[in-house]
């Protein structure tokens, strides 16, 4: 196995998890103007739904660098075991 197949699977997941981690943090840093933008959108409760995906997306950032593999990302999956 080479170096390029080795690790290009953990490039490609860090890559990701700075994509989640980007959108968190730009959410967290423009609060009023994302939460007014959900509820322009007709998001209900707006801003509950802004504190939750600010949560959410560090959170799927560290899944998609921490988890290997297809197996650990569906919820089916878990239940399954």
């Amino acid at each position: 196995m080479n170096v390029a197949s080795r690790y290009a699977p953990l490039v490609g997941r860090a890559l990701l998890a700075f994509l989640f981690l980007q959108s968190g943090w730009l959410k967290m840093l423009e609060f009023g103007k994302t939460a007014a933008s959900m509820a322009a959108k007709g998001v209900p409760m707006p801003e509950a739904a802004l504190l939750m995906s600010i949560v959410i997306l560090p959170v799927g950032g560290a899944r998609a660098v921490c988890l290997d593999g297809a197996d650990h990302a569906g919820l089916p999956r878990v239940l399954e075991r």
